[in-house]
């Protein structure tokens, strides 16, 4: 008998376990936030070579950063995963995501893969 508990304890656990690694995912949080048309920046800023996902308003965007010698990023190239939508974007919404990539990387400069003008 106390091994049948043990064993369904057991695999209370590894659901649990399964189910917090889950909802932990960061990839599940940004296609969640996609969908609620809400802010999510995907980012490892110890990894200054890594690239970024973010999305804003529904729209996805990357972000790719350039360090200089001190690991410190100095240049940032963003572009929206999907062009075609890019009419539900305007200027000011271009000028609140520079904002929030000014607040994560001060000393960088940001430019767009696609001309602002586009927006």
């Amino acid at each position: 008998m106390i091994l049948i508990y043990s064993f369904l304890v057991l695999i209370f656990l590894i659901v649990l376990y399964i189910t917090i690694k889950f909802v932990n995912k960061p990839l599940r949080k940004l296609k969640s936030a996609q969908k609620r048309k809400a802010f999510y920046m995907l980012d490892d800023p110890a990894d200054v070579r890594k690239n970024f996902l973010l999305t804003y308003k529904g729209l996805l965007f990357e972000g790719e950063k350039y360090p200089n010698e001190t690991s410190e990023v100095t240049s940032i190239f963003i572009w929206l995963h999907d062009w075609q939508s890019k009419r539900n974007l305007n200027s000011d919404d271009v000028d609140e995501i520079e904002k929030i990539l000014y607040r994560h990387y001060p000393s960088a400069t940001i430019d767009w893969r696609r001309a602002e003008s586009d927006i």
